[in-house]
């Protein structure tokens, strides 16, 4: 009795049995925690680290493309060296250390390639696309290799890469005035020439294909209302291309009123929250700049310093009409100019054939021209006052050291500005 007493005392109990079980299993489970929260650690890291690598490649391939026409040698060294001072892994090391790779190579005109590398192109090619390959390897996994813990679980070290393609492609110009040039006004036209005319009540002042027409950019012509429009407003910014057509609005003599709001004069309807003046008023013509050419620096120092509209009467020239200019007591000072001024005076306009223009209405596209606008216009309703608009011509607007050119932004299928750098993918 004894005995059995005593084996019975030496058997271990349920309770026993059951907290070897739960032991093992918190064991498993504190081990698949840890993974999980590994998991989250670790797999943030790379894709922190994946983001990285997308910016050095994104800065490559833009480099790479702005550096073509210096040569693919060049290219490929600005796009190496740029992708290279970018960091990694949460910013602790550079693209260019160990581990890394970036790789650069070209295609002529496809964007889905075939891609060569700089050697496998002739010397003298001018690809449209590069593409930056980055890629990282050796990327240390921390809480989540505690999975390896598991039967056949083995996670070691890892590898990210991004890649990233870009081109030239045109882009958005300053917007565009409803004022044409004349092409036959251009032809042989130095930077820093004046084009002037006297546009009378309609835009048939002048004939043949000289001088200074209104237009309207979209058919049917939307008139005095729609150039006005364009003229408080910033413009036309969605530009026709070169070989289409732009049509005879009619213009009124209330066009001037929109016109001048750019130089900080309102008169009649126009306010000053209809449209922003340029940072600058002051105005050129013969009597108060004789050289009739090259004011533009001078009015970039005007603007600078928000010089206001000095008065009609110091442009006053006795060789011509008076330009009656109604100001009505509403130029504006430096201060509001400051505070509310745009650049609204250097402004691309469309070159036009006028040969016919008063005859069919409408006129062939040629090119876009960057001009400074000089001074107000008549705003008498007077037919007999002077209409006479002057610009300074300051080239193509589309050259990119024109001060018409691009603000940077890659335009639309239909833009026409000077090519800038853009990711396509």
């Amino acid at each position: 009795m004894r005995t059995d007493q005593l084996n019975i005392r030496r058997r271990p109990s349920l309770r026993q049995k059951q907290q070897g079980v739960v032991a093992i299993l918190v064991a498993m489970t504190i081990v698949v925690m840890v993974g999980m929260v590994g998991l989250a650690v670790d797999l943030g890291q790379l894709f922190v680290s994946k983001t990285e690598l997308q910016n050095a490649a994104d800065a490559c391939a833009l480099a790479g493309v702005n550096a073509i026409p210096a040569g693919l040698e060049s290219s490929e060294s600005a796009a190496t060296t740029v992708a290279q001072r970018h960091k990694v892994v949460f910013q602790n090391s550079v693209v260019g250390g160990q581990n890394s790779t970036v790789a650069v190579d070209y295609s002529q005109s496809n964007v889905n390639g075939p891609y060569l590398s700089r050697l496998s192109l002739a010397v003298s090619a001018k690809p449209n696309f590069v593409r930056c390959s980055v890629s990282r390897s050796s990327i240390g996994t921390y809480f989540i290799q505690v999975l390896n813990a598991l039967p056949g679980v083995s996670i070691g070290p890892q590898s990210v890469s991004a890649v990233a393609i870009a081109r030239k492609i045109n882009s958005q110009m300053t917007c565009a005035v409803p004022v044409a040039a004349c092409e036959g006004s251009l032809t042989g036209l130095t930077k820093g020439k004046w084009i002037t005319q006297d546009l009378g009540e309609d835009s048939s002042a002048g004939g043949g294909n000289k001088g200074i027409r209104w237009v309207d950019f979209s058919a049917p012509a939307g008139g005095a209302s729609e150039v006005s429009g364009l003229l408080t407003g910033p413009g036309q910014c969605a530009l026709p291309t070169e070989g289409a057509d732009v049509y005879e609005p009619g213009v009124k003599a209330s066009v001037a009123a929109a016109f001048n709001s750019r130089f900080g004069i309102y008169h009649g309807s126009t306010k000053p929250e209809d449209g922003s003046p340029d940072f600058s008023g002051y105005s050129y013509s013969k009597s108060n700049w004789s050289t009739q050419e090259n004011a533009y620096d001078d009015f970039v120092t005007k603007r600078a310093t928000n010089a206001a509209y000095q008065g009609h009467s110091s442009l006053q020239d006795s060789s011509v009409p008076p330009l009656a200019i109604d100001t009505n007591g509403s130029i504006k000072d430096s201060a509001f100019l400051r505070t509310n001024g745009r650049d609204r005076r250097v402004v691309p306009v469309p070159v036009i054939d006028c040969s016919s223009f008063e005859s069919t209405k409408k006129a062939t596209l040629k090119s876009w021209a960057c001009v400074l606008l000089l001074h107000p216009i008549s705003n008498s309703m007077s037919v007999s006052n002077s209409k006479q608009m002057s610009f300074e011509y300051l080239g193509s607007a589309t050259d990119p050291t024109s001060p018409c050119a691009s603000n940077g932004l890659p335009g639309g299928t239909t833009s026409s500005g000077p090519p800038v750098a853009a990711l396509v993918r």
